[in-house]
């Protein structure tokens, strides 16, 4: 089915749920926010991506047996990044066997993109384009490209990106879309077919074997911290071994690679806390952190806030993705007797919302008597504003559903007060 999506994150655990085709841990390695946009088009056959990610980070990706992928830099005047502790130049682009795991490591900020392609599909497309069938590869591997052969590549990856960024209605009509893909599909097997394949030595490959026993350890521990002990166990070669396997593969030691994972599992443990509940001491020592005051300079230094500046941040402020379609968004409001249009919300009603949404906190706001001074509460201010839609201050109570015109008011403190 026909669809496409543009969505901006500043949380890394959002941003690798939403990546398709693949199960992705994502791992910033630099200090300060971390901000990444991601394309989707999925065409009837073609699937397609566009990453743009703000900061260095380590990934780990388990791909879907299901489609032949591959990746490239989508922009030429790149630094390389690393696939499987090989460096990938802007001239190559990365070939995935089915069901490949594999360690993709950026050192600053960078923008790449994948396709791919159900192999019974590949196969029968390349039969038909180049008089030979191209089977799924048996291993990961690079290729070079024909410089003319990738510039295509782009200007059409680029040029889909466009089209769901800003007129995805476009996508919606049949022959537009089937000729995008087509021309995207061509592209791609040219590339396949035109590029010189580049093997890697069997010393990647058996370190490859190493990395993946680590990462499928981690996996399987993914709310506790771990140790080097453990996992050079686990990945059952000796501490050597690991720290140069990590280094090839993640640009760092495994120490410090574990040392970033639990402090971005705190983090995320900070977000999902209820402040009246939880303490940042708690949390940190849950994930081995017993030198607090260390941790919190530390964490600051990482993520450019104080541990409980991040335990207090309400669940409302935390960011969230927005679908590039331009459809109509629908909310519903608690006790309201129909769904109202958000766009067509007058204030009122934008503040009932808000005042649903936020239950645990509707005791700690300033309730006054006019609707507009409620909008100038600081929560109510950041609400509307986090929500990125236009106030319509006009009451407009044509807009609201009948029988709520004349008690909007009145319900609206209710519902503020926890009434």
């Amino acid at each position: 089915m026909l669809s496409s999506q543009v969505s901006a994150f500043t949380n890394p655990i959002e941003y690798q749920e939403a990546i398709r085709a693949a199960d992705v841990t994502v791992v910033p390695t630099d200090r300060g926010d971390f901000r990444a946009e991601l394309t989707r088009v999925d065409f009837h056959r073609l699937w397609m991506q566009r990453f743009v990610e703000s900061a260095p980070v380590v990934k780990f990706t388990a791909l879907h047996r299901q489609r032949s992928i591959i990746v490239f830099l989508t922009e030429p005047n790149q630094p390389d990044i690393h696939h499987g502790g090989v460096e990938v130049s802007p001239d190559d682009i990365a070939v995935y066997r089915l069901g490949a795991s594999v360690h993709h490591r950026t050192s600053a900020p960078c923008r790449f993109g994948s396709m791919s392609l159900a192999p019974d599909d590949l196969a029968r497309i390349s039969y038909v384009l180049v008089g030979r069938e191209l089977a799924a590869p048996l291993d990961t591997f690079r290729m070079r490209q024909t410089p003319h052969l990738l510039v295509r590549l782009r200007l059409l990856h680029a040029a889909a990106g466009r089209v769901a960024a800003n007129t995805p209605d476009v996508l919606r009509h049949l022959e537009t879309s089937r000729s995008l893909e087509e021309s995207l599909i061509q592209a791609l097997i040219r590339c396949l077919t035109g590029g010189e394949r580049l093997e890697a030595d069997r010393r990647f490959r058996n370190h490859k074997g190493v990395m993946t026993r680590l990462e499928d350890f981690l996996g399987t521990h993914p709310d506790r911290p771990l140790y080097l002990s453990e996992i050079c166990a686990a990945a059952n070669t000796s501490e050597h071994t690991v720290r140069i396997c990590c280094q090839e593969h993640l640009g760092m030691g495994p120490v410090r690679y574990l040392w970033l994972r639990r402090m971005h599992l705190a983090r995320r443990a900070l977000n999902q806390a209820n402040s009246w509940d939880a303490t940042v001491t708690s949390i940190a020592m849950a994930h081995g952190f017993w030198e607090l005051g260390r941790f919190s300079v530390a964490y600051r230094g990482l993520f450019g806030e104080t541990p409980v500046a991040t335990l207090r941040r309400p669940a409302d402020e935390a960011p969230a993705s927005r679908d590039s379609r331009p459809l109509p968004v629908f909310c519903i409001v608690e006790r309201s007797e129909a769904p109202i249009m958000w766009a067509s919300v007058p204030l009122q009603g934008r503040l009932m919302a808000f005042a649903a949404s936020n239950k645990a906190r509707r005791k700690r706001l300033h309730v006054t008597r006019s609707a507009d001074e409620i909008m100038k509460t600081p929560d109510a201010a950041r609400w509307i504003a986090f929500n990125r839609r236009p106030v319509v201050r006009d009451p407009a109570p044509e807009t609201l559903p009948s029988g709520s015109r004349s008690s909007a008011s009145k319900r609206l403190v209710e519902m503020l007060v926890g009434a």
